[in-house]
């Protein structure tokens, strides 16, 4: 390899880790070359098919220049690739690489991602909030006064990191009395904004956007989802990116220069839908349109400049999603988990079928399932 330009995927596992396991897998089909920089000894990756692919594990946990700089000139030498395309695998790791962008391009990373004014346009929950709604895409009320408001409703973060410090914020479903003095005893009011809790239909809009090549998109019907809006749990194929809102969602963001990796949670409001949040980076279900042969990791791969073999597959399949460690985490924590348009009864039906197509019950991870449903994870 001497003398030549080696290019290859550095993966920075150990968070976000189904969408990176979902990701290793399209790579390892499709013959694309990629590394992994483990979180740590304890990193799940490590109990994988994958972890023949760790070169480096890191030795701090918060990233730092000097710790990440070890892990590449490691990887370097062990394995002669001498350019790397950043996986934007987490938000964190996205605005680290971001802020330091000019420095890791000297050291031959690419990331692959738009400017950082406008990937915080979109990630951040209030910003992308008021681009919709400048667009006549619909938002959830929002509310100046939260004591007067009656329960539920949504406290959500205006910045992805508080005021004057590194820590980052998440938002906050206030079910009751309970909840709103938590919240007040551990955050900065001034930090986030208030708006109206949607009890409806839940969808994700997942697409790929390109400036040279043609776009994909797909989308999924969420049914079960882990307590206080965090991860997805059950999930089906849906068919909302064939309707016209999917087509107002990839305008607006093509008129804005976003090109990308992108997934739009909508919620349905009576006959319309209404935007929640977007992430524009890896999503957890990524499995999902994975399974279901949707080329979105394909695009963005040759979009990078790899070579592969583009899919045979000429049928996109309807799939589920199931990630049964979500649900042992919540019972481990206390926590009730979450049902849209779903309930109990089903899970419990449907359960040999949805084990079928679980996340990580699949010969490379079957260890992580198997540590998870015992609670080791």
């Amino acid at each position: 390899m001497s003398g030549l330009i080696q290019k290859t995927f550095l993966i920075f596992s150990g968070y976000n880790q189904r969408a990176v396991v979902a990701f290793c897998r399209e790579a390892t089909r499709l013959s694309v070359p990629f590394c992994i920089l483990a979180k740590s000894d304890e990193d799940t990756i490590l109990k994988t098919s994958y972890k023949d692919h760790v070169y480096a594990i890191r030795s701090e946990k918060l990233l730092s220049k000097a710790d990440l700089d070890a892990c590449i000139v490691k990887t370097k030498a062990t394995t002669n690739f001498t350019d790397f395309v950043i996986l934007p695998s987490s938000e964190f790791l996205v605005r680290f690489f971001l802020d330091n962008r000019a420095y890791y391009k000297r050291q031959n990373c690419t990331i692959p991602l738009v400017s950082s004014e406008l990937y915080a346009k979109i990630s951040d929950k209030y910003s992308f909030g008021k681009l919709c709604e400048a667009n006549g895409l619909l938002i959830p009320l929002e509310f100046e006064n939260p004591e007067s408001l009656s329960f539920p409703f949504v406290a959500k973060p205006r910045l992805y990191f508080s005021n004057g410090n590194a820590r980052t914020l998440n938002p906050f479903l206030i079910l009751s009395e309970t909840d709103w003095k938590d919240f007040l005893q551990k955050e900065d009011t001034g930090a986030f904004y208030y708006q109206e809790f949607i009890d409806g239909s839940c969808f994700y809009l997942l697409c790929y956007l390109s400036m040279s090549q043609k776009d994909v998109c797909y989308s999924q019907k969420n049914l079960v989802q882990q307590a206080g809006g965090k991860s997805m749990i059950v999930a089906q194929s849906s068919d909302i990116h064939h309707l016209p809102i999917a087509d107002k969602y990839v305008g607006m963001l093509k008129n804005e220069g976003f090109e990308g990796l992108i997934m739009i949670e909508l919620k349905k409001k009576g006959d319309e839908f209404v935007m929640i949040e977007a992430n524009p980076r890896l999503w957890g279900p990524s499995q999902l349109f994975v399974d279901a042969g949707v080329p979105i990791f394909e695009a963005f791969i040759q979009d990078q400049g790899f070579e592969i073999q583009t899919s045979e597959r000429s049928e996109i399949k309807e799939v589920l999603y199931f990630w049964h460690g979500g649900i042992a985490e919540d019972r481990k924590n206390g926590k009730e988990i979450a049902f849209h348009e779903y309930t109990p009864e089903l899970l419990d039906e449907n359960l040999e079928r949805l084990l079928a197509c679980e996340v990580y019950l699949r010969e490379d991870t079957k260890e992580i399932f198997y540590n998870e449903s015992k609670g080791l994870c």
